[in-house]
This record gives structure tokens, C-alpha cells and sequence, in this order.
């Protein structure tokens, strides 16, 4: 909780929003985690840019590669906390040095926000889906190429992941 202080001594509250802590549990969203580490993703690099971008003082961190059942690939997860401030401008820069597109940010509860894109990668499109808080932020990454920008399944996929990586802090 924030106060703030409006002319002639009068103060008002604004929400925040809730502490989280992150972590990446051995399965996530229904995906089983492997053994390899973030950093043998070919996408990890490309997010832990856009992570960088967004501009803020990071806390904690969690990263861990999920196999992706049916694609023949994996799934990167790049989750941290911090003083993110608002989630919707950490979502504006918190981008892959080379978006393609993004969807319209959407708010999913609390102070949540949501957003998916596209990426190139090398010569291959990529896709991504992000979440954010004012204390929290999550990024997962498939690590096959796309031919059509279709987010319906990863945005699911990422509902279900956070929450399993997020929770609230003590």
C-alpha cells in the first residue's frame, strides 16, 4: 500500500497490489520441468533481453526449461520479482530486441497484465507471452518456430503456469 499525499493534508491509499515470490516448481502448468539449465534455450538470450528492458530492480528470479508436449520442443520460463511499478508500461519495454507484433495488453485480475508476441529469432519467428504485476513478472517462450501468430494456447498455457510459479509472499 502506497500513501500519498494530495494538497491541504488530505491522504489517500492506492493499491499496489500484492508481494509475490516466484519460483519454478518440477512441473508448471501441467509441463514437466527438465534437467537442462535456461541458458541452453535457444530463446533465453531473447528474453532475458526483454526482461532487461523493462527497467526495474530486480529481487529474485526463477528460470527453468519445461518440456512442450506435441511440439517436439521446450519451454522457457523467465519469472523474477521486483519494484516493477506499473506492470502495463514493464510490458511496453519488457519486449525482445526483435518484436515483431504484440497483442493489445489485457488485465487479468488484480493489478495483472498480460501481453503475447512475436520475435525473430536468426531467420525463425518466434512467440512469446508475458505477464506482470507491480512486484512480479513472468515470460514464457516456446523454442519451435511459428508460421501463424495464434496466441490462444500459450496465453492458457500461461494462466496456468503462474499459478503454479507465483504466489503470494508472507
Amino acid at each position: 500500500m502506497v500513501l500519498v499525499l494530495a494538497g491541504a493534508g488530505v491522504f489517500f491509499a492506492l493499491n499496489a497490489g500484492p508481494e509475490w515470490e516466484v519460483n519454478a516448481p518440477g512441473v508448471a502448468g501441467g509441463l514437466e520441468k527438465t534437467d537442462a539449465t535456461a541458458g541452453e534455450s535457444p530463446v533465453f538470450n531473447s528474453i532475458s533481453t526483454a526482461v532487461r528492458r523493462g527497467d526495474f530492480k530486480e529481487n529474485s528470479s526463477a528460470t527453468a526449461i519445461y518440456r512442450s508436449p506435441g511440439t517436439g520442443g521446450n519451454l522457457l520460463l523467465f519469472a523474477g520479482t521486483g519494484k516493477i511499478g506499473d506492470p502495463e508500461d514493464f510490458l511496453r519495454k519488457a519486449r525482445p530486441l526483435y518484436t515483431l507484433q504484440t497483442s493489445p495488453i489485457w488485465s487479468s485480475g488484480d493489478d495483472t497484465k498480460e501481453v503475447c508476441g512475436t520475435y525473430r529469432l536468426i531467420v525463425r519467428t518466434m512467440m512469446y507471452c508475458a505477464w506482470a504485476t507491480s512486484s512480479s513478472y513472468g515470460f514464457i517462450a516456446p523454442d519451435t518456430p511459428i508460421t501463424i501468430a495464434d496466441y490462444s494456447d500459450l496465453k492458457i498455457l500461461m494462466g496456468r503456469m503462474r499459478s503454479d510459479v507465483q504466489t503470494k509472499a508472507d
